[in-house]
């Protein structure tokens, strides 16, 4: 399913990006183009500004093992930022845990801001430039549409096949040197093709400001790693060349490694690191727990939990392999020589070159995604090791994160969609007609509903079905502690998703970063939900065990409220777990399936 998510998404930006302008530049009108009314909107909601990079201080940081640092301060924060973790020779490399000789090095931006390469001082091109990896440069602006509200952006730090892997740290300055402090890691979402740490919505100072403030000091990281081709290419001959499959989960591991190496220098505990992931990012998060030695000691999963985007395939693998060969002038090359060709591509040329309807994303391979993660596989508690050294998990979902659903294709699809969907499912449930009589009345979905309310019916479906239920059955089937949540805050900003509890949003929260662009009760709510984690971080309940009482922390009109199992569901998800007693959770994830990608 996730596959070919990610490639209707991606062809949806897409055609929002393409199509839009050219309508919007007079070469076109809005029926030829799409996604034009979309892209009017953000252009009229979302104007990109530029911060000129507004500096904070400098500070020097004597750090034991790397030496001087440079890094930027805030009375209260440190950040360093654009921090290498691994080193690599070319854009599918295996990574390799940096070293350091004790000389130092500057941390102080992510990369140039100017606008004008008349405005580049020299200071700027050969101190502390950080280029990111090889993905979409836009795609900053375009999880701000998701999100349906900007940030004042910096200019692009540029991309690299070989400089890409960094990592930024933001601790408290005025903790006891003689204090190891918690730490979180955070693992940025966008369907394995896009993301950076860079990203402002990302930034750190806040979430650290706000521990200080509760008196829960923590010291928080955001990494990179490798997205797309440079990511999750692979294919039988470039693994007998000793590449690995799906570099970007390892990318994660190592990143793992380099913290607990060196975070106690910036004052962290290494046995006391909580991982948050987002999206992909909590989907990569689950995986970290596969591997013993790079395994956290907790783990929050945000909208992301198993079993959501699948593993491709190898055999999907190689076809992928194959059209890349061909797509950039490979294919009648030796394998020898065909090794040798990629590992010299530019990052701009894989960018023009790659034929953009490829997909690459993780596989199969035995160590980082050891099998396919199913319903059956969660609730059978097969798919988390049993001595896994993660002891407690937070796990949550937004009651509307379909909403990313809608933005990748079905907001096209609301005229007749009642209809539609009612068709597939009646035809899905062909041997248990009653249970799709009941699941559409259940959700409201008939030929007769008016296009606006079965629009709504099929997106909390989809949400009930493609989040809630994952992270319920994570949270229940997980092996120590378990914490649920739900964040039921509606997003408050125009666009096609306001007033929705909106994928993203959960982000948008927990690092404080619009807190400015949010009314009082929900900059409460904000401040509430990234209390808790922080919270959790420092190795503390923030209400009952999920696996003890079956309830869940609940966000709502500013508070955060604790509700007791089942008084907490609601009449459709309820009848959802019926219907799913009898038919099993996988096909009914099966069927939404079918109808997303359908026609």
């Amino acid at each position: 399913m996730w596959g070919n998510v990610r490639l209707l998404l991606r062809e949806f930006l897409r055609q929002f990006d393409v199509r839009g302008r050219k309508a919007a530049r007079g070469s076109g009108t809005p029926a030829e183009a799409p996604g034009y009314s979309l892209y009017r909107f953000y252009l009229e909601n979302f104007k990109p500004s530029v911060n000129l990079d507004q500096m904070a201080s400098t500070t020097i940081f004597q750090h034991p093992m790397i030496g001087d640092i440079k890094a930027s301060s805030t009375e209260d924060v440190i950040q360093f930022l654009g921090l290498k973790y691994a080193s690599l020779h070319h854009w599918f490399d295996n990574a390799k845990l940096v070293e350091y000789d004790g000389k130092g090095l500057s941390a102080i931006r992510h990369g140039w801001v100017s606008l004008q390469p008349s405005e580049i001082r020299l200071s700027e091109l050969t101190e502390s430039i950080r280029p990111q990896v090889i993905s979409d440069p836009e795609g900053v602006h375009k999880e701000h549409f998701i999100i349906q509200k900007t940030l004042p952006v910096n200019g692009h730090p540029g991309i690299s096949g070989t400089e890409c892997l960094n990592l930024n740290i933001a601790a408290p300055a005025n903790s006891s040197k003689a204090e190891s402090l918690p730490v979180i890691v955070f693992i940025h979402g966008g369907a394995f093709i896009t993301g950076s740490n860079w990203w402002p919505q990302y930034d750190l100072k806040r979430i650290v400001q706000l521990s200080i403030k509760q008196g829960q000091f923590l010291i928080a990281v955001s990494i990179n790693y490798r997205l797309g081709a440079p990511g999750f290419l692979t294919s039988e001959e470039l693994r007998k060349k000793g590449f690995k499959s799906n570099q970007g989960h390892h990318d994660q591991r190592v990143a793992l490694q380099y913290v607990k190496r060196y975070i106690p220098g910036f004052g962290g505990d290494p046995n006391k690191i909580t991982v948050i992931g987002e999206s992909a990012g909590g989907i990569s998060t689950s995986r970290l727990l596969y591997s013993n030695d790079d395994a956290p000691s907790q783990v929050v999963v945000l909208s992301g939990s198993p079993p959501s985007l699948p593993p491709m395939e190898l055999s999907a693998a190689e076809e992928a392999y194959r059209g890349a060969l061909k797509s950039l002038g490979a294919e009648d090359l030796t394998p020898s020589q065909r090794v040798e060709a990629l590992s010299r591509l530019s990052p701009e040329a894989l960018l023009e070159k790659l034929d953009k309807n490829l997909q690459f994303l993780p596989v199969l391979d035995a160590d980082t995604v050891p099998f396919v993660p199913t319903f059956k596989a969660v609730e059978a508690k097969t798919s988390i090791p049993g001595n896994t050294p993660c002891k407690a998990i937070m796990v949550g979902y937004l009651p509307d994160d379909a909403s990313i659903f809608g933005l990748a294709g079905l907001l096209q699809r609301k005229p007749g969609i009642g209809a539609s969907f009612k068709k597939l499912i009646e035809s899905s449930f062909s041997d248990h007609p009653d249970k799709a009589t009941k699941l559409l009345q259940a959700y409201g979905i008939s030929e007769d509903t008016n296009d606006e309310d079965a629009f709504k019916g099929v997106m909390r479906f989809a949400s009930d079905v493609g989040f809630q239920a994952p992270a319920r059955s994570w949270a229940a089937s997980f092996p120590g502690d378990s914490y649920l949540f739900e964040l039921a805050e509606a997003n408050p900003w125009e666009g096609p998703f306001k007033g929705y509890a909106t994928h993203v949003l959960d982000v948008a929260f927990l690092f404080q970063n619009y807190r400015e662009h949010l009314d009082g009760k929900q900059q409460a709510s904000a401040e509430a939900f990234t209390a808790d984690i922080i919270t959790f971080t420092h190795g503390k309940a923030p209400w009952k065990k999920h696996r003890d009482e079956g309830g869940l922390g609940v966000y709502r009109n500013g508070a955060r409220t604790y509700e007791e199992s089942p008084g907490v569901l609601s009449d459709q998800y309820q009848v959802l777990m019926e219907v799913s007693q009898i038919v099993g959770l996988d096909f009914v994830l099966g069927a939404w399936t079918k109808f997303f990608l359908s026609s």
